[in-house]
């Protein structure tokens, strides 16, 4: 489950400044055994992440960019 939103403003003809974030979320299972590989139950975690993104693109030609993009993510769990 997940999504993102990218803002862009132009600067000019040939650049322009963005932002970007998101969501994502997912479930991880784990299952569990002992030594003699007898299996002892199992633990589910959801993992959320929010990443974070700011760069600029250019624009050599009308109708293609190049972007730098650079950022952070922010990630969390929970049993």
């Amino acid at each position: 489950l997940g999504g993102a939103l990218t803002l862009t403003y132009r600067l000019g003809r040939h650049l322009s400044l963005s932002l970007q974030t998101g969501y994502l979320q997912w479930k991880v299972r784990r299952n569990q055994v002992d030594a003699a590989g007898t299996s002892t139950g199992s633990l589910t975690n959801v993992v959320w992440v929010v990443p974070m993104q700011t760069g600029a693109r250019v624009y050599p030609v009308p109708g293609l960019y190049v972007a730098a993009l650079g950022g952070i993510s922010y990630l969390r769990t929970h049993a």
